[in-house]
């Protein structure tokens, strides 16, 4: 072998055929090759699996594909079971491949809506047509020059991957093959060798060191770290893995030739894999084969050189704006996250990946969406503690329905599994998943919340230790048609059957299946908003009923402590005090419906009004009962659900400006810029006296007759015009009738009041929007008196007292 030998990287098909998962590149591709450019070795890589799609169009088989393998089927192996009948070498009519044609309709009978001859005479087809496929890309391979050649074996691409490289040897037998991913590694490794002798080598963890060393080395047949191998004598070895690379070494991945290949049509469609950690940083969850699989190794990169990767791959490919991570856990951490905002804030990507709950704070979840998060699957997998137990999951119900409830506040979807039938469940941990979801039911609307069966993998802790879970009569009879060295000692990815008895709680799956759906689909909110010390919920939980509790005092502050992460009693008592009061006032919180209690860590659970929830809730008002009038949609603000919001800044200006005040400007400016989204108009007040008003002859006041008096503070006035700015000669802003037809116009049903005085235009502007059926709340941050703080509190305690609705007090 040469020094610097030519490589070909190949990424085949993927098991489920999905025109999601083929628009976008091969991450191994794309980073492997830049490693080893980088190292001065001259890599193409082949992402056959955009070809696959392409090619499909031509297909007279296209639809069978896609309505048949558009998920896995048959134990995981979607159609990449079709592919290793051509390894096999089964002939159409031979009773192996007849069992496994039945077992393919058995599994897909109800999809296919064809009787089971023509079900096989379509499968024959298929598979004709994914032997030319294979031809067609073997053809693309430079197979006469290059040395090595790389298979990227993850997502079900193992015997598409096998039946190339067989075919590939026995055209070019001196050349060296090489296999990496998930679906290669642990036992896995050692049978591919033996079953296929073509293969040389397989990557039995992360491929970039063993690969360099591979191409480094003057022959077959040498022992080489993370690299399973044939000896010369034919005797399989399996070298124990070196290092972990360091991610800071690794440069931008090249996926120079997927682009190349892709459609321009397409290009919108293309999400691109990033990575901003490798590893779990739990790495126990007993249904996963992480934990065996992989040594424990989590770490991350530099936030700086995530930030610039993002940066440098949105300049290169400006059409493509969705960025799917495609990390363990995307919960780096928050200065992770605020770090790589700062950078990329301003280029409008859409961020998504996979991340714990109970790593996942608020802190972090704003700096994800600063960054441009609007998703994150969550890894739930159960809503009852005892479960979570079980799957060694590290966390509680409490942390997830946390996580579920910042994401629905910070305005980024969730999307999650629960897993029914889990081994050693009882009827009690299915009747508490029931009443959490009937408790929690406002944070599962619109929020992807499945159930996703338990089902048996190999090289997981269940699989390694069946009788620690209850679990007996392990078996792969489905699979019986499949050759035996596909699944000899459960060395694939492949489900396995065992004996379970499911009956005792199949009919309560049943409810919580029924109940998932008509929560998703049926708006129940549930939310709270603080105005100074005092918290208002309002819940809509119950079906056709309102209840809108008023808290104040101790059971206010412990509410808000509770509000965005579970506390017990104990971490809650250091915050406010006497440990038996906080006990009595949680557990009241809990009897009103307010505080989920779990193993002794609380949590409220109405959402807090944050612009998201704003804008979620009046989309749900607008899409369920439409908005035709003002009128009508203050119908809907004056049951506690908002509509459509507008921002009114009062008096800002210069006259005004004293030391009590003069932070106000900058911080609304911020706010407008933070959260300017959330609202459907801004609109400015200024006081302009006359000389004919009282303030000025009863009062003697000479000021604010014009300029400089009446200009806006100069971090406000750029983002006033004319067209929102209206002059009052009083207290109030709707003493300007242009104010009021501006609301009425922009059918705003809501109002955020911010600015100056508290206690005399704001209240008497939060006065009026009341009367006129428009419903005002004061942001106590971004409000103040010139008269001081004690005539602010004055302002909010009557705007409290007269304007926010009181049913019930708490003691």
């Amino acid at each position: 072998m040469s020094a610097h030998p030519d490589l070909t990287l190949v990424s085949m098909p993927y098991a489920a055929v999905s025109r999601r998962e083929a628009l976008s590149p091969a991450l191994p591709l794309g980073v492997l090759k830049s490693w080893l450019a980088q190292h001065g070795y001259r890599t193409s890589a082949v992402h056959a699996h955009l070809d696959f799609l392409y090619q499909l169009e031509g297909c007279d088989q296209r639809d069978f594909i896609f309505d048949n393998f558009k998920i896995p089927v048959v134990h995981a192996y979607g159609i990449d079971i079709l592919f290793m009948s051509l390894t096999a070498g089964m002939a159409d009519s031979e009773a192996s491949f007849v069992r496994l044609v039945d077992l393919l309709y058995t599994t897909r009978s109800r999809q296919c809506h064809i009787g089971k001859r023509q079900f096989h005479k379509t499968i024959v087809s298929v598979r004709d047509w994914l032997s030319a496929f294979v031809e067609r890309t073997l053809s693309r391979l430079d197979i006469n020059n290059c040395q090595v050649f790389g298979m990227s074996c993850i997502h079900g691409q193992l015997f598409a991957a096998v039946e190339l490289c067989r075919r590939l040897k026995a055209l070019r037998p001196d050349c060296m093959v090489v296999f990496g991913g998930i679906d290669c590694q642990n036992k896995t490794a050692g049978m591919l060798l033996e079953q296929y002798p073509f293969i040389d080598y397989v990557a039995t963890e992360e491929g970039e060191l063993p690969l360099l060393s591979l191409l480094g080395t003057t022959g077959r047949g040498e022992s080489i770290a993370g690299l399973a191998f044939r000896r010369k004598d034919g005797a399989i070895e399996s070298p124990p893995p070196g290092p972990f690379v360091d991610l800071a070494v690794l440069p931008l991945p090249d996926f120079s030739e997927f682009f190349a290949a892709v459609r321009a049509e397409d290009l919108s469609e293309v999400s691109i894999p990033v990575y901003a950690s490798r590893g779990c940083p739990w790495n126990r969850c007993s249904f996963c084969n992480l934990p065996v699989d992989r040594r424990p190794g989590y770490r991350a990169k530099p936030a700086e050189q995530f930030a610039e990767e993002l940066a440098a791959m949105a300049a290169g490919h400006p059409e493509c704006l969705e960025y799917v991570l495609v990390d363990d856990d995307i919960t780096v951490g928050r200065s992770f996250y605020e770090t790589v905002a700062d950078r990329v804030a301003d280029l409008g990507l859409l961020l998504s990946g996979h991340g714990r709950a109970d790593r996942l704070d608020r802190a972090m979840a704003e700096a994800m969406r600063r960054a441009g998060f609007y998703g994150i699957e969550v890894g739930i997998e159960a809503l009852a503690d005892e479960i979570l137990d079980r799957i060694d999951k590290g966390c509680g119900v409490a942390d997830n329905l946390k996580a579920l409830k910042l994401l629905r506040e910070i305005g980024i979807e969730s999307w999650s599994n629960i897993i029914p039938f889990f081994p050693g469940e009882t009827i009690e941990d299915v009747e508490e998943t029931l009443r959490t979801i009937d408790r929690a039911r406002h944070l599962f609307y619109g929020s992807h919340l499945t159930l996703s069966r338990f089902a048996l993998y190999p090289r997981t802790p269940i699989w390694n230790d069946p009788e620690r879970y209850g679990i007996t009569g392990i078996r792969l009879e489905a699979c019986e048609q499949i050759p035996k060295h596909v699944h000899a000692d459960g060395a694939l990815f492949t489900l396995h059957a065992f004996d379970q008895d499911t009956r005792a709680t199949e009919d309560l799956w049943a409810r919580i299946a029924e109940r998932l759906i008509r929560y998703e689909e049926t708006f129940h909110p549930c939310f709270y908003r603080q105005v100074g010390s005092v918290v208002v919920v309002y819940d809509y939980r119950e079906e056709g009923t309102q209840r809108t509790l008023r808290l104040d005092g101790l059971a206010a502050q412990v509410f808000l402590v509770c509000a965005d992460r579970p506390h017990t009693v104990e971490q809650a008592a250091r915050a406010l005090g006497d440990a038996g009061a906080v006990a009595v006032a949680l557990t009241d919180l809990k009897a009103r419906g307010v505080m989920y209690e779990s193993r002794g860590r609380w949590l409220a659970l109405p959402t807090r009004v944050t612009p998201a929830i704003e804008r979620f809730l009046a989309e749900r008002i607008e899409m369920d009962a439409g908005l035709v009038d003002v009128r009508q949609a203050a119908g809907h603000a004056s049951q506690g659900l908002p509509g459509r919001r507008g921002l009114v800044v009062i008096d800002l200006q210069m006259a005004m400006m004293n030391d009590h005040n003069q932070h106000l400007p900058a911080r609304i400016r911020q706010h407008i810029e933070e959260h300017g989204e959330a609202y459907h108009t801004v609109a400015f007040t200024v006081f302009r006296n006359r000389s004919d008003s009282l303030f000025a002859r009863w009062h003697g006041y000479a000021g604010c007759f014009g300029p400089p008096d009446t200009d806006l503070a100069p971090d406000l006035a750029s983002l006033a015009g004319p067209e929102n700015t209206f002059p009052k000669a009083g207290f109030s802003a709707f003493q300007n009738e242009d104010f009021e037809r501006l609301l009425r116009q922009e059918r705003i049903t809501d109002v955020d009041l911010v600015g100056m005085d508290t206690d005399a235009c704001i209240i008497a502007t939060a006065f009026d929007a009341f009367a006129l059926g428009i419903r005002p709340r004061v942001i106590p941050e971004l409000c103040a008196s010139s008269a001081g703080p004690a005539a602010h509190r004055a302002g909010l305690d009557i705007f409290l007292r007269h304007v926010m609705p009181v049913s019930e007090q708490a003691p």
